[in-house]
């Protein structure tokens, strides 16, 4: 059977102990994926890395890891226009999925209109809490609610061919990944590109580091200007709450710790 929404899966070619976890899961759940090679932060050349992106954003100095998480997404949202299906479903390596993920990708039919992005994954935290609004659908036993605060972590969400394609067309891109995804108070993209949040979650990202990759040094910055930085991610932070308080206090959003789907084990309860 083919599934009515694609696969793509980002994996680096020696995380091999990785794909071995996740491969049987998604076989178990009877979800065909298509494999994208991630972009090597240990062997790509710095030109490579930081093709399409600039080396100091609006959230600071962007590590060369984190570029090269982005470059790897980037890959997948090509090869998913390449496949020319009008949604995918965008997952990394590390991921734990929900045994109701088979309902979602066996059918297209849910995916609300005029809507770009549907996170499905919930940030590991004891403390985090996110905003969002009311349900603007109801899908296999989850809300779809606009995602109105900050939300970290890209490890797996459904992507719209449109989104796919603009996203693809930012030259050059200036934050990590879920900052540039997910982080609609203090990016104007994700205002563009209507993202939702699933509620509850579908997907975490693990904590046991079934394989663990080698993280790449933030480049050094003089303290005038890593002072600088922090204040001005700081002023952002406490402006992007304030931009909430309207819509909480009207009882148009809500502050919640995100639940996880019933049948996922909490790994921070």
């Amino acid at each position: 059977m083919t599934d009515a929404i694609p696969t793509f899966v980002i994996n680096l070619a020696r995380a091999t102990q990785r794909r071995a976890t996740l491969e049987p899961r998604l076989q178990e759940l009877g979800i065909t994926a298509t494999w994208v090679e991630a972009l090597d932060v240990l062997e790509a050349t710095e030109e490579e890395i930081y093709a399409g992106f600039a080396r100091t954003g609006p959230w600071g100095p962007l590590r060369p890891g984190d570029v090269a998480c982005c470059q790897s997404h980037k890959r997948a949202w090509q090869t998913f226009v390449d496949s020319g299906a009008p949604i995918g479903l965008i997952l990394e390596d590390d991921v734990v999925l929900s045994d109701h993920l088979t309902d979602w990708v066996a059918d297209s039919g849910w995916w609300p209109q005029g809507v770009g992005i549907v996170k499905i994954e919930r940030w590991n935290s004891r403390t985090m809490k996110i905003v969002i609004g009311t349900p603007e659908a109801h899908v296999h036993g989850c809300d779809l609610c606009p995602l109105i605060s900050r939300h970290p972590g890209a490890a797996a969400y459904f992507v719209s061919r449109a989104a796919a394609q603009r996203l693809l067309q930012i030259d050059p891109q200036t934050t990590p990944m879920d900052a540039l995804l997910f982080a609609p108070l203090t990016h104007a993209l994700p205002r563009e590109i209507k993202v939702l949040q699933s509620k509850p979650a579908l997907a975490y990202q693990r904590e046991d580091a079934v394989e663990q990759m080698p993280s790449s040094s933030r480049p050094a910055l003089p303290r005038d200007q890593k002072r600088k930085q922090e204040l001005s991610r700081g002023w952002r932070e406490l402006v992007s709450g304030l931009k909430s308080l309207p819509a909480l206090s009207l009882g148009r959003a809500e502050l919640l710790r995100l639940p996880l789907a019933p049948d996922l084990e909490d790994p921070v309860p």
